[in-house]
């Protein structure tokens, strides 16, 4: 296809509209910046063979396409004025929403569906200021939903849906239901608006997001993202064989989905099944080999499988791909390599965890087990003293220490073990393992009584 439009460009080189097709093609394989390049020349001849006029809704499309937002509402703005319409206003309204100037959105969205009413006896409010007054007579509406089925056309669903988007990216959930429940009074079989719904149920911890689910997909069976979602929404529940359900369909839909191996892989991981875990999210890796948390998840469950180098092997990939250090990797990388007693490439990544967050006790308590079986007692001292100013009555960084000062076999590393044993038995009086190390310590110290 590519190469055909390529052709049609070298044949025709003043039509626009071949610049526009090869560009969307160019867009879809995931070149962006040629992408742009095509739409901008496109722009430019439509722009020398059109009036500026008669051109201005195209050029708006192309800027709001280059994210240059505030040019694309200057020109539909003007555009609005000269010839207000619905569709200049849901336009500027799109726009705005791209911009995320969600209040002006919502302003241009309401101005569209008071010109979309078709109620031919009664005249639009015009306000003192000789404007229209499009808010008082939506809330007019809204309170008789009989009279806004029969006065909005199905069109309008789209609006009140947009709405509903502005007020949810604006946190404002009362209101994006509200709009919501206008969309579907307008088109009952509307599924994006129920699938919208259900989500903003979900996040003000309403008891039938549930419902709004199964809804979409009645009407649209093959909707992926809701599969996705409820398949999101079970999983949290614990109920694993649905949640599993729900991404084998969405599999179905889209049997090359990244989002769904991963998920499948999630939940197999949670009910133990870490071999069709590594399968599904190895799928998941062969479709986006540049997927982090694939190689983290698959990670986890090589590591449980006891596989630790093919884990160690998938942590570092994590690492390079990843712009930022992450914690949680080179804790478990690190782990790894201590449970393998490769101690030198442990102390590493805790040292590295430990930059990264300087206040956290327990990582200054694995450092300190690292250096102590490393045999560099002095550095371990430090990192275990170190985490019990962090942390207050940290009874295992006290057993810890008392293990380095045992470690020193001389008198005073036995009384100081012995101080850190008590202190430890202070805290917990029920620590068998202060209790144990205690009484050989004293041993060792000749105390055998």
């Amino acid at each position: 296809a590519l190469i055909d439009y390529t052709r049609a460009i070298h044949i025709r080189p003043d039509v626009a509209r071949y610049y526009l097709y090869r560009g969307k093609l160019l867009l879809e394989m995931g070149q962006l910046d040629l992408a742009s390049k095509h739409i901008r020349f496109a722009s430019v001849l439509n722009t020398n063979s059109q009036g500026s006029g008669s051109f201005a809704l195209q050029k708006a499309v192309v800027q709001s396409f280059l994210h240059n937002y505030d040019d694309a509402i200057f020109v539909l703005d003007r555009a609005a004025g000269l010839d207000p319409s619905p569709s200049q206003y849901i336009l500027l309204g799109k726009t705005y929403l791209k911009a995320k100037r969600y209040s002006e959105a919502v302003d241009n969205f309401e101005k569209a569906l008071m010109y979309l009413r078709r109620c031919r006896s009664t005249a639009i409010p015009i306000s003192g200021s000789g404007e229209m007054d499009y808010k008082s007579d939506l809330y007019n509406l809204g309170k008789n939903p009989k009279v806004l089925r029969q006065e909005m056309p199905k069109s309008a669903a789209e609006v009140y849906f947009l709405i509903g988007k502005c007020h949810v990216e604006s946190g404002n959930y009362t209101s994006a239901l509200e709009a919501l429940n206008s969309a579907i009074r307008i088109h009952p079989a509307y599924a994006e608006a129920y699938f919208q719904r259900g989500l903003v149920r979900i996040w003000v911890k309403s008891q039938r997001p549930l419902l709004d689910f199964n809804r979409a997909l009645a009407y649209n069976p093959d909707y992926f993202q809701a599969y996705l979602t409820r398949a999101a929404y079970f999983g949290m529940r614990g109920r694993y064989s649905k949640a599993m359900f729900n991404c084998n369909e969405a599999l179905r839909i889209q049997p090359n989905s990244v989002r769904a191996y991963l998920y499948r892989g999630a939940l197999k991981y949670e009910i133990k099944n870490y071999e069709l875990g590594v399968e599904d999210l190895s799928s998941a890796i062969k479709l986006d080999p540049l997927c982090s948390i694939a190689y983290y998840n698959r990670a986890v469950c090589y590591q449980h499988l006891k596989k630790q180098k093919r884990a160690l092997n998938d942590y570092g990939i994590v690492l390079l791909l990843e712009k930022e250090l992450n914690q949680r990797v080179l804790l478990n990388r690190g782990l790894l390599y201590y449970q393998s007693e490769d101690f030198n490439n442990a102390l590493v990544d805790f040292k590295l965890a430990v930059k990264d967050s300087p206040d956290n006790a327990l990582l200054y308590h694995t450092l300190g087990l690292c250096y102590h079986r490393n045999n560099e007692l002095k550095k371990a001292l430090e990192s275990l003293t170190k985490a019990m100013s962090l942390k207050e009555h940290f009874t295992q960084a006290y057993i810890s220490r008392g293990n380095v000062y045992v470690s020193l076999n001389s008198s005073e590393g036995y009384k100081k073990s012995k101080r850190d044993y008590c202190r430890a038995l202070h805290y917990d009086p029920t620590n068998l393992t202060a209790h144990t190390n205690l009484g050989i310590a004293l041993q060792s110290y000749g105390k055998m009584n």
